[in-house]
């Protein structure tokens, strides 16, 4: 377990580094995906730990590293991206858009599945997801006597490079309520699997089943999963934050059927995670 997390510490700090070669910048989660034309250059870092299944479609938790960064300089964006970043190319405009690159912590590679049947039916293997992402941000009310109600949306699409070999197609809408002590924010969130990665993480095949005493499955590609985000930002000061993103998802369709999911894990996905935050400006 030591080595695996020695690994994808160091996958993220290469990741990192290379998107620290090029100017970017960066906003917390959850807060308004565009900065104004006008924001000043900073950089947050945020350490923290949150919890989340061992694997898509566990029922048991692992703990796990829960950091913030993010870097505003020259009008442009980089942020975290789960195990990973990615870099707003544009200027403070409505439509934002960019890379994305990022870490997928596989089934029995990352976290250990902690169940003897998920761990007769193989790996699948830690790897890097790549792709892009698009989203706008448009007020929706401008009071005068309280902050501004935002709405957003977002669509993106990663590929991994080895382990599930698949692809997914991520979409969320939402609102959000920036302020100078709280930013509030929830949204509504989908995601699409391709074949691969359905059959890499809920399909069992006749070889799997024989091994794990799990019936026969073929997993096809369709919506995976449907859920709720929310995040929330203290400001304690203009230099230090607390930060924390919980979120609940659903599976559905082959995803919620395979004998993965309904013998040895659940339909019911969550996430939650809290950081400390510190902002040079």
């Amino acid at each position: 377990m030591f080595q695996k997390t020695r690994i994808l510490c160091t996958l993220c700090v290469a990741v990192l580094s290379v998107a620290l070669g090029t100017p970017a910048a960066a906003q917390a989660q959850g807060r308004p995906s565009g900065p104004p034309q006008g924001q000043p250059d900073s950089f947050t870092y945020g350490l923290g730990v949150g919890v989340a299944p061992r694997f898509p479609g566990a029922d048991s938790y692992a703990p796990l590293p829960f950091p913030l960064i993010n870097w505003v300089k020259n009008g442009r964006t980089l942020r975290n991206n789960g195990f990973g970043v990615e870099y707003d190319v544009t200027k403070g405009t409505k439509l934002d858009f960019g890379p994305i690159l990022r870490i997928n912590g596989g089934r029995d590679d990352l976290n250990n599945a902690n169940d003897a049947v998920i761990e007769a039916l193989g790996q699948v293997s830690l790897t890097a997801e790549v792709g892009a992402f698009i989203a706008t941000t448009r007020p929706i009310s401008t009071s005068r006597q309280g902050p501004p109600l935002l709405f957003t949306a977002r669509a993106s699409f990663v590929q991994a490079i080895s382990g599930h070999d698949g692809f997914l197609i991520e979409g969320a809408v939402g609102l959000v309520r920036p302020s100078r002590k709280w930013t509030t924010s929830v949204s509504a969130t989908a995601t699409v699997a391709s074949g691969n990665y359905q059959d890499a993480f809920f399909s069992v095949n006749s070889a799997q089943s024989l091994a794990s005493g799990l019936a026969e499955f073929d997993a096809d590609a369709g919506l995976r999963d449907v859920g709720v985000t929310s995040f929330i930002r203290y400001a304690i000061n203009p230099k230090w934050s607390v930060n924390t993103i919980a979120s609940y998802s659903r599976l559905v369709s082959d995803a919620a059927d395979s004998p993965i999911v309904t013998e040895r894990g659940s339909a019911n996905q969550a996430f939650f995670g809290l950081n400390v935050a510190y902002t040079w400006r």
